[in-house]
């Protein structure tokens, strides 16, 4: 079963901050009129990020500028990718959000 809303409801910050925090393992996808990303966790560390046509660090920016559209969240789902080796909180502060 997936969890799923809008982003005005819960920003993409509290998206991640939710996940980071409860260590989960989990898929974020967000999508709107002009993008459609994912961002993936496991045991709560940010570890792979896609948007439209990025991956990484990249594609995770391009997330964090999503203020509208929705959110789905799918459990227990993991990447077969790690595109990601930044700790989420040093990821958090380099972008002003905590």
């Amino acid at each position: 079963m997936a969890l799923r809303g809008r982003i005005p409801e819960l920003s993409v910050t509290d998206l991640i901050m939710i996940h980071c925090f409860g260590r989960t393992r989990a898929c974020v996808k967000l999508t709107n009129d002009k993008t459609k990303a994912e961002i993936y966790f496991d045991n709560g560390n940010i570890i792979d990020a896609r948007c439209d046509s990025c991956t990484g660090m990249e594609a995770l920016h391009q997330a964090f500028s999503v203020t509208e559209g929705k959110y789905q969240v799918e459990l227990n789902v993991t990447s077969q990718q790690q595109t990601i080796q930044t700790p989420w909180k040093d990821i958090l502060k380099s972008l002003g959000t905590c």
